[in-house]
């Protein structure tokens, strides 16, 4: 099945990338299937904008966001930190522990926040250890948010 972003780049690739990443979110793309294959495009920004859009989809998005942690973008890592927490699936829990040693402070926040949502105990030392060493006082919030809901 062809996705309309790789068929729309094909028929006009000189109106350059920049204004297919801000179609993305007016494509109505017809299942969750199209947005995982969106997420192995080169342009970084359809696969943080598929990221993002798969926060609906539920667990058949789970694995493929769960790659996307190990994405060379920051941005991209960022939203499917974000989605997975949104998913609140527990497969999520160990990687986004993994995104807490992320160069990324934004990342790392976002590994936090999502955490919290999810609501798994496997999260509080992680966390703990990290609330000793973030330097970062937006992320030094959201370790604390995590946790008081972690620990009620």
């Amino acid at each position: 099945m062809p996705n309309c972003l790789t068929e729309g780049c094909k028929l006009f690739p000189k109106a350059g990338a920049q204004y297919y990443s801000k179609c993305i979110f007016n494509l109505d793309f017809n299942s969750t299937e199209q947005y995982i294959e969106t997420l192995k495009h080169e342009n970084e920004s359809y696969r943080w904008r598929a990221a993002n859009s798969l926060r609906h989809s539920g667990a058949e998005a789970v694995l493929p966001l769960i790659e996307c942690l190990r994405d060379e973008s920051k941005i991209v890592r960022k939203s499917a930190a974000y989605s997975l927490g949104i998913i609140r699936d527990p497969l999520a829990v160990e990687p986004l522990i993994g995104l807490l040693l992320d160069d990324s402070s934004r990342v790392r926040k976002e590994a936090c926040a999502s955490l919290g949502k999810i609501g798994d105990y496997r999260a509080i030392i992680p966390l703990e250890n990290l609330l000793e060493s973030e330097t970062k006082q937006k992320n030094l919030r959201t370790i604390q948010i995590a946790l008081h809901k972690l620990k009620g």
